[in-house]
């Protein structure tokens, strides 16, 4: 147990953890049939918890467990109706749901303006919005963009960045002069791409990146054309986490009180030494209609490995946050190659709008690229080169020249297309 305590020391973060562990699971026990079901099954006494290494005697749940027992999840005399029923995707491709408090929005907002400020964000700063917005009400009339002068946000259609919406977008921006980009990566660097390639011009205060993971690449690239910061949190659906980085580091700093992370190995094992990559189990203290308890999130991260932020907080962080254990590709050995490991840092790529590794056979892949006029024979070659080094013979990689590659229905963008059924 000392080694979780030399993760990141001060601040009397440890113990402000545990005392908010263990009121939830008290709580949870007390007050919703499935946890005191699932405690006594196991034997566990809520009561007698002590520090986060007694995590490891409660059973972990998922999407599929909380589909299953959804009724008995929800705490004792509160009614659906005064609740938010929140839809995600579960692995089988099913959808899943859970309830959540109707408090927990604006609770979560108020946490996303505090690390937000970290960038100078105020909560009257104005945004230009690159997420999945629905232009299909009747008041937009066909337009492919809107201005929320209350709001002070200025969205754009990310399903419609065709060059012509692109010149009018780049006006619109010209004319608000939104202060923040707020938005998915994906979109964000077409838009960086359009204005690279035509010599615009547009000066905001940060990008303040949301729901993609952030390459390095990305992250150069974004930076040298807006010449500004790009900003990132990590979060999900279930709003049991919030990481995000802050003025000194890119690395994701956990809010405390916002929900509790462990690092799980492939043998359920908790990990809490750094350079050891594991996947997120959460348990979250926003939602206390219907909490979740050691929360499988399928994201892959690894603990930081310096002793402190100089930026000064106790914050636990984590180094890197990966995605989903099924956003990899499968080697002929069964090797597992995540985005991150095999993203490129070349020149070659300043020549591709978009990219996407798609796999349906195990030990193969096609990398997908959206070409822009420049790209030539000898990039193709880079490439090839580089996933080589990246791969070996574990991968055998083609490269497909395509018109365009489709946003997911959410507007997300997946950089690893995988269709193997990978647990």
């Amino acid at each position: 147990m000392e080694t979780v305590f030399r993760i990141n020391r001060g601040g009397g973060r440890e113990a402000c953890e545990v005392n908010l562990l263990k009121n939830k699971i008290i709580k949870s026990y007390e007050e919703i049939p499935f946890y005191r079901e699932n405690f006594d099954k196991v034997k566990f006494n809520p009561y007698e918890f002590k520090d986060v290494s007694d995590l490891k005697k409660i059973p972990m749940i998922d999407k599929e467990c909380v589909h299953a027992n959804i009724g008995r999840m929800i705490k004792r005399g509160m009614h659906k109706e005064k609740l938010d029923y929140v839809v995600t995707s579960g692995t089988t491709g099913r959808a899943a749901g859970f309830y959540q408090d109707k408090s927990i929005l604006m609770r979560e907002w108020a946490y996303v303006n505090y690390i937000w400020n970290r960038v100078g964000y105020e909560p009257d700063s104005s945004r230009l919005i690159l997420r999945g917005k629905v232009f299909r009400e009747k008041k937009l009339k066909g337009k492919s963009w809107q201005w929320d002068a209350l709001k002070r946000e200025l969205s754009i259609d990310i399903f419609a960045m065709t060059k012509e919406n692109l010149r009018l977008y780049c006006d619109k921006i010209e004319k608000y002069k939104p202060e923040y980009i707020h938005g998915y990566m994906s979109a964000i660097m077409t838009l960086c791409n359009y204005i690279e390639q035509n010599g615009l011009q547009h000066s905001f205060s940060g990008v303040l990146a949301v729901s993609e993971p952030v390459t390095a690449t990305q992250r150069e690239y974004i930076e040298k054309v807006l010449k500004t910061r790009v900003f990132s949190f990590y979060g999900h659906t279930e709003r049991l986490v919030m990481a995000a980085e802050c003025e000194e580091s890119t690395e994701y700093h956990i809010e405390p009180q916002y929900g509790f992370v462990e690092l799980i190995d492939s043998e359920g094992n908790q990990i809490w030494k750094p350079g050891i990559r594991g996947e997120i189990v959460a348990t979250g203290f926003l939602n206390d209609a219907m909490p979740l308890i050691r929360y499988r999130t399928g994201d892959i991260a690894e603990w930081s490995e310096k002793e402190q932020c100089p930026c000064g907080r106790a914050h636990r962080r984590l180094k890197s946050v990966e995605g989903r254990q099924k956003d990899v590709l499968l080697g002929k050995n069964d090797t597992r190659f995540s985005a991150a490991s095999i993203n490129m840092h070349s020149n070659v790529f300043a020549h591709v709008t978009k990219y996407q590794f798609y796999q349906d056979k195990k030990g193969e892949a096609i990398l997908k690229i959206v070409p822009t006029d420049e790209l030539g024979k000898k990039d193709i070659e880079e490439m090839a080169k580089q996933i080589y080094e990246k791969t070996g013979n574990e991968l055998d990689v083609s490269i497909s020249i395509v018109a365009d590659i489709p946003l997911e229905e959410n507007g997300k963008f997946k950089m690893i297309n995988q269709k193997l059924d990978i647990e």
